[in-house]
């Protein structure tokens, strides 16, 4: 009598997988779906309560979908403590997307000192002499100031004592 071996005898087979779709699921709204899907899912992301989320359905039907996403986006462009009472306010005032200013212009900006190393004509030099010296008599007139002896006459003057006074001002 011979035995029968009771096991199982498989032989191995390769597995071939078969290419499969990438499905992206994306959580917000856009403009290729229907009203219901976009007041659903900006309820699901900015929070919003029953009486927005039916204000959400007015704006879809009376302003359209795509002045209800473009308050979306402005809302999330920007980081926001309430989002639902932001989304509100950008549908009810209107809100517009922020304008992207470019670089400011630079202005060449002339040096306040010349460059001492650079030669000057005798013109040149005159010139700068006498707008220093007219420079100079204005801002002494301008300001009041009449020289150090004036200024040293009118210090003595408030410090000196009043007669039969100890007392200095």
């Amino acid at each position: 009598m011979t035995k029968k071996d009771s096991r199982l005898l498989v032989e191995p087979t390769a597995v071939v997988a078969s290419p499969s779709p990438v499905v992206v699921v994306s959580s917000l709204a856009s403009g290729d779906e229907n009203p219901e899907e976009i007041a659903d899912k900006l309820t699901e992301e900015f929070g919003l309560s029953m009486p927005q989320t039916r204000m959400v359905w007015e704006y879809l039907s009376n302003q359209g979908k795509g002045y209800v996403l473009e308050k979306a986006n402005v809302v999330r462009s920007e980081p926001r403590e309430n989002l639902a009472g932001s989304f509100v306010k950008a549908l009810e005032k209107d809100w517009k997307p922020k304008k992207a200013s470019g670089p400011p212009k630079r202005q060449k900006v002339q040096p306040a000192i010349q460059d001492p190393l650079k030669e000057l004509s005798s013109e040149e030099k005159q010139a700068e002499v006498a707008q220093m010296e007219i420079g100079d008599s204005e801002s002494t007139m301008d300001s009041g100031w009449r020289g150090p002896e004036v200024c040293l006459a009118r210090a003595n003057e408030h410090n000196k004592p009043e007669t039969g006074s100890h007392e200095w001002k």
